[in-house]
């Protein structure tokens, strides 16, 4: 965002503030103008830093609770001026920057936007400096500054810019991202030229040491205005790593309007590709605040994401009247790989389901709640419709739903008894899924959806024994499987009897599951180790075809085909 916010002259002896801002008084509480805000965390305790305001080039303050914040102290002694109350965190401006009477002596440049950072042991500050010219257009560089403290003194490096774009505008609004490696990128806005020239999102590799960009490493575009309440600006970009993905935060719209607002997208990698998953921004107007804008993710001491941002008080968006104060928020990615506002779903004692129809991991494809805590869930066909969906059972009764979603049950019915083992199959190749139940080794196998007697009944395996079902010889026809260690033996009739195959795959402890993975029409195959999946698509020991990671350990994981395109696919509850 670039904006003056042009300084009050205040009594001798005192900073200067924004318009209709208070004093940027050191060592005080302060909870008024704090624009385009970058906040960091150092052992414990956050420190945030703005665009120029409260008579300082980069006004710093610190807290403990990120709800109660105090401005930073003076400098006792003070080796820069005269001023017994100065507490600017960058004491001067680069030797580069273009000479403007602010109304301050202290305030001699116009520095905004700051982008601040821990890299390589040191806090290092990026910052949008004007340059040029003293009319229409004016033209911005990046700057850069390094300290040994999150609150300074930033001291300017270098005799020039670290970046100066030959847009006709400029550089501005830097944000400097560390990568989980530890490899430092610097992100950026060129303002571009409303009708001509989309106004773009840049990232580059920094050196190791954050003050120089790394030898052979080149600008690249990650992003560009796309969306209508984008209007002709995207900027104030922030990049976060959360929950194993790269999120790139950025503004919409004019700064000082209503209609800025905040949006999101998701990166391959620091150096992009982005896309945005919605046409709409994350953040909007309230009744209370407007233009939510210049925001920065950091996580927090609690591993939460969390969203620093600065707001209008309603109904004004532009000073004196209106400020643009620091605002919260924390986020979370939902199932479907949306963000979300709070720290996570709410508990609903392990009703949510998250269907996923690829075998490549990632988010899921539909989110629900069905049932109630403590319900055992079973996966079926159950109007032979070819899409898997949900079963639940209470004591002895089945709550059976034929679509993915909330509501109530499509049948109801009790078969078996309270102790039995249920397995679910198609065991008449009817194209329909019913229930059969496990007591001791003796099978009781039921081809309605109904109570009353047993279809067929038969032995099968050792007490002890861990029981699958599924369709080995792609008949359409499901039969049983017992695994005894890391030893499978396979039948594919329901009978007695000695197996159809045997072998041994997986590991003891793996979780196993069962499906069509390649949709030949046979069921084969998969253990589960943690988060990962090994999936066989032979009834044979050796590797695995496929190895994939979903969801996490403590997930149950049930298998389906939830979209009838024959490939049997995960979901989990939680």
């Amino acid at each position: 965002m670039v904006a003056a916010t042009a300084a009050a002259v205040l009594p001798v002896g005192s900073a200067a503030a924004g318009p209709g801002s208070p004093w940027f008084e050191p060592s005080k509480v302060y909870a008024s103008n704090f624009p385009d805000p970058s906040v960091i965390v150092d052992n414990g305790t956050y420190y945030a830093y703005a665009t120029t305001s409260g008579g300082a080039y980069l006004p710093a303050m610190s807290s403990t609770d990120q709800q109660t914040w105090t401005a930073r102290p003076k400098y006792s002694p003070n080796p820069y001026n005269g001023d017994p109350y100065f507490n600017d965190a960058l004491p001067e401006a680069p030797s580069w920057a273009l000479p403007l009477e602010l109304g301050h002596d202290h305030l001699e440049a116009e520095i905004q936007a700051p982008g601040v950072a821990k890299i390589a042991g040191s806090f290092v500050a990026f910052s949008t400096v004007r340059v040029a010219p003293t009319s229409a257009p004016v033209r911005y560089c990046i700057g850069v500054s390094k300290a040994s403290s999150p609150l300074g003194p930033f001291q300017n490096h270098g005799s020039q810019p670290i970046q100066c774009d030959s847009d006709p505008v400029g550089s501005i609004d830097p944000d400097p991202f560390i990568d989980a490696n530890g490899t430092p990128y610097l992100i950026w806005k060129s303002e571009g030229v409303p009708g001509s020239t989309p106004t773009k999102i840049w990232s580059r590799r920094l050196r190791s040491d954050g003050l120089a960009f790394a030898s052979g490493s080149t600008p690249t575009p990650i992003l560009q205005t796309a969306r209508s309440w984008e209007g002709n600006v995207v900027e104030n970009p922030s990049m976060v790593h959360y929950a194993g993905r790269y999120i790139l935060f950025y503004s919409g719209n004019e700064w000082r309007s209503s209609n800025y607002r905040t949006g999101y997208a998701f990166c391959a990698g620091p150096a992009g590709p982005c896309s945005r998953p919605t046409s709409s921004p994350l953040l909007g107007n309230t009744s209370q605040w407007l233009g939510p804008g210049g925001a920065d993710a950091f996580i927090d001491a609690d591993g939460r994401l969390r969203l620093a941002y600065h707001a209008w008080n309603a109904p004004h968006t532009d000073y004196p009247q209106g400020q643009r104060y620091l605002r919260f928020a924390t986020l979370h990615i939902d199932g479907t790989c949306r963000l979300v506002f709070g720290d996570g779903p709410t508990p609903d004692g392990g009703r949510r389901f998250y269907v996923s129809n690829r075998l490549t991991g990632g988010c899921a494809d539909a989110v629900f709640t069905y049932g109630r805590a403590g319900d055992e869930v079973y996966v079926g066909d159950w109007d032979g419709d070819g899409l898997d969906t949900f079963a639940v059972r209470r004591e002895k009764t089945f709550y059976v739903s034929n679509s993915l979603r909330s509501g109530n049950a499509d049948a109801e019915f009790s078969y078996g008894r309270l102790g039995d083992e249920v397995l679910v199959g198609d065991w008449n190749a009817n194209g329909g899924d019913t229930f059969a139940v496990r007591r001791g080794n003796t099978f009781y196998v039921s081809n309605s959806l109904r109570s009353g007697n047993a279809d067929a009944e038969f032995s099968y395996g050792r007490l002890g024994d861990e029981v699958l079902v599924g369709d080995w010889n792609a008949n359409g026809g499901d039969t049983f499987a017992v695994r005894r260690g890391k030893t499978f033996y396979v039948s594919n009739s329901l009978r007695s009897g000695n197996a159809d195959a045997e072998f041994s795959y997986g590991r003891l402890g793996d979780v196993v599951l069962v499906g069509d993975w390649n949709a030949n029409g046979g069921d084969t195959f998969a253990v589960r180790r943690g988060n990962e999946y090994f999936l066989n698509n032979t009834l044979a020991g050796g590797n695995a075809d496929v190895v994939f990671s979903y969801g996490r350990s403590s997930d149950e994981v049930f298998v389906g085909d939830w979209n009838g395109d024959r490939i049997d696919t995960f979901a989990l509850r939680r």
